[in-house]
């Protein structure tokens, strides 16, 4: 084994802080990205997943809530509640806090309701964390905001230098879609036909994470337009785009251009994995406990959510590889993927 577990805990997460630096400047965080991914950005997924590990790099943190506030308008907060419960993020109260912050900087009434906590009685920690588990201290007063969350972090100051999502760019078609069309389930049919091609109703429920019934109702309107057809197979209805070229056409996208990942389960998988191998006790543990412990998360749990995500071919064969192989074989697959 050319790596142990304990070693790969640091690079881990510097490929998923690069990762996190990447998609957000895609998406207009004050910083640079290579914007030519063929996937589109899911930004509830990329926002639950930022509350737990933008923990790790404070600069980061804040230019997330910077880009909020410039398009905040743009995000579901009632899909990223779905996406936060329905895959277990762990970081609801942080997001709270951040929900707490875009009402202080005057934002809509849809984020004073995800700032609302059941914890009455939140307990004092540190927000922030280096890769070592150590915390940052403060200096000076804690930011009052965070505070009343239960999180202790220097007073947030935003920049002001993130931009508006680029308009043209693949990665930000979820975004423009909702831009154009509104805040609502049409965007997300719209993108799943446009890049799988056809669909059923439960289908398009599962991948956007939205009730049945409200897809169920929108994508029936749609297909009263002429351009949403649908077409019964078996028991299931099926849908797809009408003239499907004029749409990439009005999208300024080449045909083929789109790849489609569902992003919730793929990062709460990856999210599983650091809060598995993060601890100092895991660090403690011999090579062939630690590599048990791993395993056992890919089969419980981590392994289904990339096969949700539509990436399960990327990663190793378990029953294939025995031993220590099967660990060697794991970390190149994270390495690709995040890379």
């Amino acid at each position: 084994m050319a790596q142990s577990l304990t070693e790969f805990r640091s690079e881990y997460l510097d490929l998923l802080l690069r990762f996190l630096w990447r998609q957000w400047s895609a998406l207009g965080v004050a910083g640079h990205a290579d914007t030519g991914d063929r996937w589109p950005i899911d930004p509830e997924a990329l926002l639950a997943f930022t509350c737990t590990i933008g923990r790790y790099d404070p600069r980061l943190f804040d230019e997330v809530l910077d880009w909020l506030v410039a398009n905040e308008r743009f995000v579901n907060v009632q899909r990223l509640r779905t996406v936060m419960r329905s895959e277990g993020f762990t970081g609801g109260t942080a997001l709270a806090a951040v929900a707490g912050a875009m009402s202080k900087h005057g934002k809509g009434i849809k984020w004073r309701r995800l700032a609302m906590t059941e914890d009455e009685q939140p307990k004092d920690r540190y927000l922030f964390r280096r890769a070592d588990n150590a915390v940052l201290p403060l200096v000076g007063e804690p930011d009052p905001v965070f505070k009343s969350y239960g999180w202790l972090r220097n007073p947030l100051e935003l920049r002001g230098l993130s931009n508006e999502f680029p308009p043209h760019a693949k990665s930000t078609l979820w975004l423009r879609l909702r831009a154009l069309f509104g805040v609502n389930a049409r965007c997300e049919i719209v993108l799943l036909l446009l890049v799988s091609g056809r669909a059923g109703a439960s289908d398009i429920a599962r991948q956007t994470y939205y009730f049945h019934r409200t897809i169920q109702d929108a994508v029936g309107d749609m297909s009263r337009s002429g351009l949403v057809m649908s077409k019964r197979l078996g028991r299931e209805r099926f849908y797809s785009l009408g003239a499907p070229e004029k749409w990439e056409a009005l999208l300024d996208l080449e045909q083929g251009a789109l790849s489609w990942v569902c992003w919730p389960p793929l990062l709460s998988a990856l999210e599983a994995i650091w809060f598995c191998i993060q601890p100092d006790a895991f660090a403690k543990l011999p090579p062939l406990l630690q590599m048990s412990e791993l395993r056992k998360l890919m089969r419980e749990s981590a392994g289904a959510k990339f096969a949700r995500s539509g990436l399960a071919a990327s990663l190793p064969d378990e029953e294939r590889l025995a031993g220590m192989e099967y660990l060697d074989e794991l970390m190149v697959a994270v390495r690709n993927l995040l890379g």
